[in-house]
């Protein structure tokens, strides 16, 4: 791998590892809330023990930090643009998936594409999987997979990283992605492992630096 910072006006070459998480991974909290940040690993370390701990789970992933509410029994959250979501029935899931014994990650995805909750694809389904599995299986981002990607090839920034997006939801691309448990997000998760092994599993560093510096480049969809 290698991967490139900025000293004022001038860009370097590096190769180390460590000296890639602790950089970007740095910055990252530049860009995000540190608080928030620790609440989430104590949650995806001890697990989901509770509703609102689900519901933590998910204000976060949508990127909107208003109040979840709820009415007659229903919850609701919001994402990035502001919309309204009914997560009754994915909080209800997480939950009981949470207290199961001996799930793998097939079952949990089996579980998981079974709902139908309006706003909640292929990446949610992954990023749910990634806290009831704590962490064994990694988060899917684009700009996570974008930096990975130009890691991989050398990318300077600014150039374009062409990485593979999740399907949506309801394709027959996404029903193969479910059922077989083959395609974008297996070939992620590989090259991952592939390149920061068992750094990884250590704790969020990774996934924080590789999508700082995803933000470094062009994404472009295949």
């Amino acid at each position: 791998m290698q991967w490139f910072y900025f000293k004022g006006n001038d860009i370097y070459r590096e190769y180390d590892a460590e000296k890639f998480i602790r950089c970007y991974g740095g910055i990252y909290y530049l860009l995000n809330d540190y608080t928030l940040e620790q609440e989430i690993d104590g949650i995806l370390k001890n697990g989901i023990h509770s509703r609102e701990e689900a519901v933590r789970v998910l204000q976060w992933k949508f990127g909107n930090p208003k109040p979840a509410e709820e009415e007659n029994g229903r919850i609701y959250v919001y994402n990035t643009y502001g919309s309204r979501l009914d997560v009754t029935a994915l909080v209800e899931i997480m939950t009981e998936l949470a207290q199961a014994e001996n799930l793998n990650d097939r079952e949990i995805w089996d579980a998981l594409s079974a709902l139908d909750v309006r706003g909640f694809g292929a990446v949610y389904m992954v990023n749910v999987l990634y806290f009831l599995t704590k962490g064994s299986q990694p988060i899917f981002d684009k700009f996570a997979y974008a930096g990975l990607f130009a890691l991989l090839n050398g990318l300077l920034p600014g150039e374009t990283a062409t990485v593979r997006s999740l399907p949506n939801k309801g394709t027959p691309e996404y029903r193969r992605l479910v059922k077989n448990a083959r395609d974008v997000y297996w070939q992620y998760r590989d090259e991952l492992y592939r390149t920061f092994g068992a750094r990884y599993f250590e704790s969020r560093d990774v996934d924080r630096a590789l999508w700082t510096y995803g933000h470094l480049f062009i994404i472009e969809s295949e």
